[in-house]
């Protein structure tokens, strides 16, 4: 969280010229808090397993995109892939731009078979 300056117009919070945060200061308070997002991306190998892989933020409300913006905090990430193993990690937004670099690995077992 960052203390910014009220100002009597509404404001925008912009990072590489794309709005990451829109707030309107309350009148009678001197200082508004507004909470600093960054991008967010996973990059996926083998580059086959890509097209079809299913990414997932955790207890997040909106879907994973790359470039999302996510507000600073601790997030669990999860990676699943038809033939391979699924994956699980958590990622810290803080201070700056996040790419996650996952390797996956091919499944010991088959899915659906006994």
């Amino acid at each position: 969280e960052k203390s910014v300056p009220v100002n009597p117009f509404p404001s925008v919070v912009a990072q590489r010229g794309v709005p990451v945060a829109m707030f309107t200061p309350p009148a009678a308070s001197t200082t508004v808090h507004a909470s600093l997002s960054y991008r967010f991306s996973v990059e996926i190998q083998p580059n086959r397993a890509k097209a079809k892989s299913h990414v997932a933020i955790a207890d997040y409300p909106e879907s994973y995109w790359p470039g999302m913006n996510l507000p600073t905090g601790h997030y669990r990430i999860i990676i699943t892939h038809p033939g391979f193993e699924d994956y699980e990690e958590s990622v810290e937004i803080s201070d700056r731009d996040v790419v996650m670099a996952v390797t996956l690995e091919k499944s010991r077992t088959r899915r659906g078979s006994r």
